[in-house]
């Protein structure tokens, strides 16, 4: 993995190809080129460029595979049958005082009114008398009807956005990325070094998958916001280039729309792409957090200094009294990330946990993005788990109230699970950068590298008593407690009734 050098570095110059004067919106619309933290499975794609094994010529082969692949995919599916930009064909407002654009993890909430991310919130806004509509991109691997459910009288009209287009749309994306490719190759003979290498990668980026579904997005919100006219945009913001695209598409739609960002998740040490600024079109008006911790880096992220930012919080954050453990069986509940390689890099190393303590019992959960079905396969040892391992189907909140401690990585579960009164053990590889979310909760979490420093960790647990659980859990409980925060309609309502209000102005802050 790179190291901190080498990640400024990275990230020096890939903000220098996407804040040039002649940069483009097809540049933008380059993934690759927005680093966003450094998780390793960020991290992994720009390895080639600091002299790690180079996995670069097979990936090019892959990609190309791929590239063809998509595109005759894209033509064949392409947009749904009728050539919209979205399904299902509802009723659309032709003016909405807020566009929510999310994310369709699955379907288990297509009929319910309830977002994955922003909970009961646009409903909420719909009961105060605001015309609201949500559009969703479509990453439900479970499939299902998608929002194919007539909307109730003064309820809140949802779409998912097709994954494909029409074909001669395709065909002009793939026309704009090969000339922003042609464009980046151009420059990098004008470049040196680094600088040289990292622009000659990104005019091969500019034809990938990625790009080409960062300006469908933006093409597709564009024309969204262009048929509800919306007074404001609130999508989820972590730095990715559709979030760019988006929010300028939207603006030449409706010029006079406020773009806003919602970052439901936690702060990496290392986040990037979310701090900083591109040119005005791309940005947000206004930047709301899941809770505090985010709001403060947010605040002081030196590249933001003339965004306001204000905590809206998050249906994450738990209701009701948190339930103590310290009499609980040994329990180890372990959550990865909806990201493949780390699901299987945290459960193989639980594996082996499980194996060398018998007698304590280790509950399995996916993410909701990552079924069980599509990543078990991949994991070593799965078929071979020893008895004490289970996979649970169960609420979440029901494996928090049987669990002692847990296991994690990147997940953002962990903050859920240390406000219901687990231990968490974070296991840490040593060639990568730290992405602990809960890295300043104090000594109550553990970073472990191996099976045996879990056991350590966890059997001083076992041997400590109430008084001294509970003092050295309150600090992590105390943080956890600032990363997410209920959320509060009353701030977003505010906002979109005085626009010019900042940040301290914001009712509850």
């Amino acid at each position: 993995m790179i190291d901190e050098a080498e990640f400024r570095r990275l990230t020096v110059s890939c903000d220098a190809l996407l804040q040039r004067s002649d940069s483009t919106p097809e540049r933008v619309a380059i993934p690759w080129l927005h680093v966003l933290h450094g998780h390793p499975a960020q991290c992994e794609q720009y390895q080639d460029l600091f002299g790690a094994p180079d996995k670069f010529g097979w990936k090019k082969l892959r990609d190309r595979m791929r590239g063809v692949l998509n595109g005759v995919r894209s033509k064949i599916k392409a947009a749904p049958a009728d050539g919209s930009h979205w399904q299902p064909k509802c009723c659309l407002p032709s003016g909405s005082d807020v566009l929510f654009i999310t994310h369709r993890v699955s379907s288990s909430h297509d009929e319910i009114e309830e977002d994955f991310y922003f909970g009961d919130l646009p409903w909420q806004l719909a009961d105060r008398g605001m015309r609201v509509v949500m559009a969703a991109i479509d990453h439900a691997s479970d499939e299902g009807d998608g929002y194919d459910v007539p909307v109730k009288a003064g309820g809140v009209p949802r779409v998912r956005l097709a994954t494909g287009d029409r074909a001669p749309l395709e065909e002009e994306f793939q026309r704009r990325q090969e000339n922003e490719s042609a464009r980046l190759a151009a420059l990098s003979k004008e470049l040196r070094g680094f600088d040289w290498q990292v622009a000659k990668r990104a005019a091969f980026e500019a034809r990938g998958e990625g790009a080409r579904a960062a300006l469908r997005i933006g093409h597709q919100i564009g024309e969204l916001a262009a048929r509800t006219k919306p007074r404001n945009i609130l999508a989820i913001n972590e730095g990715h280039a559709w979030e760019r695209l988006a929010f300028s598409r939207a603006r030449e739609a409706v010029p006079e729309v406020r773009c806003m960002g919602y970052h439901h998740a936690v702060i990496f040490p290392w986040h990037h792409a979310l701090k900083r600024q591109l040119a005005p079109k791309y940005n947000p008006d206004r930047i709301f957090t899941a809770g505090e911790i985010s709001c403060d880096a947010l605040r002081n992220a030196e590249r933001l200094d003339e965004i306001p930012v204000d905590i809206l919080g998050t249906n994450k954050a738990p209701t009701g009294h948190q339930k103590s453990v310290a009499s609980a069986e040994p329990v180890c509940l372990v959550v990865p990330e909806g990201i493949p390689d780390e699901c299987t890099v945290l459960f193989e190393f639980a594996l082996q946990c499980a194996r060398e303590n018998p007698g304590w019992k280790f509950i399995f959960r996916s993410h909701p993005v990552m079924p069980f079905r599509a990543i078990l396969g991949q994991v070593k040892g799965w078929r071979e788990r020893p008895a004490n391992v289970e996979r649970s189907e169960r609420a979440i909140e029901e494996d928090f109230q049987r669990s002692r401690w847990t296991l994690y990585r990147g997940s953002g579960a962990v903050v859920q699970a240390v406000l219901a009164g687990l231990k968490p053990f974070y296991f840490a590889k040593t060639d990568e950068l730290n992405f602990n979310p809960i890295h300043q909760a104090g000594s109550w979490q553990e970073t472990v590298t191996s099976p045996g420093e879990f056991r350590a960790g966890a059997v001083k647990d076992l041997g400590d008593d109430i008084v001294s659980r509970t003092q050295s859990e309150a600090q992590a409980l105390a943080h956890c407690q600032r990363i997410f925060q209920p959320l509060n309609v009353e701030t977003l309502a505010s906002v979109i009734a005085n626009p010019a209000s900042a940040g301290s102005e914001v009712p509850g802050h």
